[in-house]
């Protein structure tokens, strides 16, 4: 029976030669990986020896894997390109990570697979409407392990953190495949990266107008991974350079004092850093009144420093004609700012706090609260900024008009100043 040419483009034939083109890739991607992550002599004296390590130091065996490879493989393969075998690898300590990962995971787990994952492309088209899938585009190999997906491509970050461009990326077992059966892979949400840091700020003002200022915070995320990784490369001085450089962005002469800092060398924890520095003329003396105006000079939120380059190109750009992808980014920031002696909190700095959104079709997008205070004797303001940035896509039009107006609105209204006057 010769079927309509109507018929041969419905939407049920469109999906199937999807389904199957998406299969073959998958099981293309599974039979070299099969030949290639083949047991050796090499691969099982490292599994063994990374269980005596797992069980010495009361480990996951996948957590003391993951940290071996990535410390002891170069990458000398493009991520979903396979030529090495494993053997080879952990012969030469050059070669696919991933591939070595899923080996020495299925030492432990048979069942592990490589989960191979296209993300989906910036543009005006969504990837379900874009021809037969192809196969380069499953540029992003996870190891599937016990039902945690790790990602060895990052030598700076927690492995179990992935990276965000795999929001809404199509990703294949390919495992599954081998007993022909196309599985998709979801990416929990909570499993992709953002950006996070709490920071507090202590202002101690002088009757001239000057401060001593401490820093402390935390950097949280792979976002961080950037600073980590210049971090732990740089000497003394040239660490101090890094601070010196962020300090001259957000006080003018500023003056670094001292310089702390822990957890940069673990990509697991958190990066704490503790900065001390005077800044001179951080309130403007007006006689009998120091004014303080310099809360958020630079908004935080926008600093490249973040290490998320989409914040300030939504500050920046005017309009946008594709869709931009975004990490969450969330951010608190508490300044307590401390009258000299002889000074109080004036009453116009009475409490006060404010709160404001942004959505579109996808739902919210960008949240913010400011609060402050002055505490019961008039000696501190207490300053708190909260940021919130969801994970998603910020369609053109009123969806980036909205976000890209608050994040300005956030910086221009952080503007707000603080007066202490003196005593009567």
């Amino acid at each position: 029976m010769i079927r309509p040419l109507a018929a041969l483009h419905s939407p049920s034939d469109v999906f199937a030669e999807r389904q199957a083109a998406l299969l073959a890739i998958a099981r293309a991607y599974a039979q070299r990986l099969r030949h290639l992550a083949a047991p050796g002599p090499r691969l099982q004296e490292m599994a063994t020896a990374l269980r005596r390590t797992a069980k010495r130091t009361g480990s996951d065996y996948a957590a003391v894997a993951t940290d071996w490879v990535r410390e002891h493989i170069e990458a000398s393969e493009s991520d979903n390109l396979f030529e090495s075998s494993v053997e080879m690898a952990l012969g030469t300590g050059r070669g696919n990570r991933a591939l070595v990962l899923l080996a020495l995971m299925q030492r432990d787990e048979p069942e592990a697979s490589l989960v191979l994952c296209a993300p989906e492309r910036e543009g005006p088209l969504p990837d379900a409407d874009s021809p037969l899938p192809n196969a380069n585009r499953f540029s992003s190999p996870l190891v599937s392990h016990r039902g945690r997906l790790y990602d060895v491509s990052r030598l700076h970050t927690d492995p179990t953190v992935l990276p965000a461009e795999l929001r809404g990326a199509t990703c294949l077992d390919s495992r599954a495949s081998e007993r022909g059966v196309l599985a998709m892979t979801q990416i929990p949400v909570g499993t992709l990266d953002g950006f996070s840091f709490d920071f507090k700020i202590n202002v101690r003002l002088k009757s001239t107008g000057a401060a001593d200022v401490v820093l402390e915070g935390a950097f949280f995320g792979p976002n961080a991974a950037g600073l980590r990784q210049v971090w732990v490369k740089q000497d003394e001085v040239r660490r101090r350079l890094i601070w010196e450089q962020w300090l001259s962005g957000l006080f003018q002469g500023a003056t670094l004092t001292s310089a702390e800092v822990r957890g940069a060398a673990s990509a697991r924890d958190a990066m704490r850093v503790r900065l001390a520095f005077t800044v001179p003329g951080f309130a403007r003396s007006e006689g009998d009144t120091l004014v303080v105006s310099r809360l958020s000079e630079r908004a935080l939120l926008a600093n490249d420093f973040t290490g998320a380059p989409e914040l300030p190109e939504l500050v920046g750009l005017p309009a946008r004609r594709t869709p931009l992808r975004v990490s969450s980014h969330d951010e608190r920031i508490t300044w307590m700012v401390t009258a000299p002696a002889g000074f109080e909190a004036a009453a116009d700095s009475a409490d006060s706090a404010g709160t404001g959104g942004a959505e579109n079709s996808s739902g919210s997008l960008a949240s913010f609260r400011d609060r402050s205070q002055i505490s019961d004797d008039k000696s501190e303001i207490e300053v708190t900024h909260e940021s919130l940035l969801a994970p998603g896509m910020i369609l053109p039009g009123a969806g980036y008009d909205q976000v890209r107006d608050l994040l300005n609105g956030v910086a221009s209204g952080r503007s707000r100043s603080y007066t202490f006057k003196k005593k009567r």
